[in-house]
């Protein structure tokens, strides 16, 4: 597995994996340890923050992940 990067993490907002395949948003799965949060990376997901599935779908729309 490659590191694909960081994301400051937003107090009040979900972290939300979008499936390229599938097409389905959820939130993600983490894990807590010592040295902080890890999100299980999934292959074929997009993740994003957001406050709701709603927002979250048009942070998608407006990215042109998905269609209105």
């Amino acid at each position: 597995m490659k590191y694909i990067g960081k994301q400051k993490r937003i107090k009040g907002l979900t972290l939300y994996e979008f499936n390229r395949l599938t097409k389905e948003i959820k939130p993600a799965e983490y894990t807590k340890s010592l040295t902080g949060i890890r999100v299980i990376i999934k292959e074929q997901c997009f993740y994003l923050q957001a406050l709701n599935i709603q927002n979250a779908k048009r942070k998608l729309i407006n990215l042109k992940m998905i269609q209105p």
